[in-house]
């Protein structure tokens, strides 16, 4: 990469990583009491929760299926899902009195590639 594209890229990384680390701070915003997560369909669900765990300060959810893979039924049909489910990791924000130990921001993707999906659209 040329030094344009280094920046360019570090500046990226780190705006994502500010948004999503202020967005786990709010005081209202927590799993059951306002926006916890944020949830995106992919066809490399597993890929995905890689490159969050490389690039972004996240844990594996503990509420996520073995070995990230679901079974689901809809519509009176089964389905087996891969989803690829991390929080932010925000350990350090609690731990210098920004607010009582809570559950990270959710960062979820889930594979619904054999689902359809209206106007035959892909994911």
């Amino acid at each position: 990469l040329d030094n344009r594209s280094t920046v360019t890229y570090f500046i990226m990384k780190t705006t994502v990583s500010c948004v999503l680390i202020l967005a786990s701070m709010a005081n209202a915003d927590t799993m059951g009491d306002g926006m916890a997560k944020t949830t995106y369909s992919g066809s490399q669900a597993l890929t995905g929760l890689a490159f969050n765990e490389k690039y972004l300060p996240v844990y594996t959810s503990d509420d996520s299926c073995t070995d990230n893979v679901c079974d689901c039924t809809v519509d009176d049909v089964d389905y087996v899902v891969q989803q690829g489910r991390c929080q932010l990791n925000i350990d350090s924000v609690t731990s210098i009195g920004a607010g009582p130990p809570v559950e990270g921001f959710g960062l979820h993707i889930v594979n619904c590639s054999t689902n359809g999906q209206p106007g035959g659209m892909t994911t």
